[in-house]
């Protein structure tokens, strides 16, 4: 079987022109291709290099060029090409999914490229949105006591392709570990045998209520307003503790951080009043 011939001899795209879509840095397209030769043939890849933009395309850089200083071309490792990996029998044809990787921080818009067996500037690439945050540590664990201030650094790095908002504050509503069971069995330990199944409910719910916290304050005191493509930033976070949570208990929740999850354990160590706190 021989390897992939040039363009035009042996094999041919049937379309001149190729959409690859999808947030970086792969995209992703359909082609279809014609054996036109009395031999097996292997097309693995087709040469990519820059071309000017398409209608309507930005610049993945601030000042709109790319590596090479062409105006609004997404950024290409050098020997970029397009991924194909098909064989085809003599004299056939078929339809095959087509790839090609570019910088991960593109912005979403259109941008044009040439290839091998296309027409100049006959490979569309429509790069979407990609929000994707990765927080270090993506975990906080945290010791104090009620209505105490914390604080603490988070590091955020934005691997995405547009700028992500840094929040001034966010609020993480604390969920005791094993609230629900401890409530059960203090309720079930309450009710008497006669009690209707409307009363154990009400109980329920009201030992619920009572041992509700209010959400943990957490603000961004030093870290900026936008985090941008490509950009990390340490974020230097302050919290204030719920005056109701209660001392030897564990308190716990995932939230939505900057489009990332952000885990919170908060071991309460101390009631407001005491003397004697365990070693953090």
């Amino acid at each position: 079987m021989k390897n992939a011939s040039p363009p035009g001899d042996g094999w041919r795209v049937t379309s001149e022109r190729l959409v690859l879509r999808g947030p970086p840095p792969h995209l992703k397209g359909d082609v279809s291709l014609v054996n036109e030769s009395d031999e097996k043939l292997r097309v693995r890849t087709l040469a990519v290099r820059l071309a000017t933009p398409a209608t309507g395309g930005t610049s993945p850089y601030a000042d709109g060029t790319t590596t090479d200083g062409r105006p609004g071309a997404p950024a290409l490792a050098a020997g970029a090409s397009l991924q194909l990996g098909v064989r085809l029998a003599p004299r056939d044809s078929t339809r095959v999914r087509a790839s090609l990787t570019i910088d991960r921080h593109t912005p979403p818009g259109r941008y044009t490229v040439d290839a091998e067996g296309f027409a100049a500037g006959g490979v569309e690439l429509e790069v979407l949105e990609r929000l994707a945050v990765e927080l270090s540590p993506p975990r906080l664990e945290l010791r104090g006591a009620p209505g105490e201030t914390l604080a603490a650094t988070l590091v955020a790095y934005n691997r995405g392709n547009v700028p992500v908002a840094i929040p001034p504050l966010a609020l993480v509503h604390l969920e005791e570990r094993f609230w629900m069971g401890r409530s059960l069995v203090y309720v079930l330990r309450e009710a008497g045998r006669d009690t209707t199944h409307q009363a154990f409910l009400d109980r329920l719910l009201g030992e619920l209520k009572a041992t509700d916290t209010r959400p943990m304050r957490v603000e961004v005191k030093e870290g900026g307003d936008t985090l941008d493509p490509g950009q990390t930033v340490t974020l230097h976070l302050q919290m204030q503790l719920p005056d109701e949570l209660h001392k030897g208990r564990d308190y716990v929740r995932s939230i939505s951080f900057m489009h990332a999850r952000l885990f919170v354990a908060v071991t309460c160590d101390a009631a407001t009043d005491s003397t004697k706190r365990r070693a953090r």
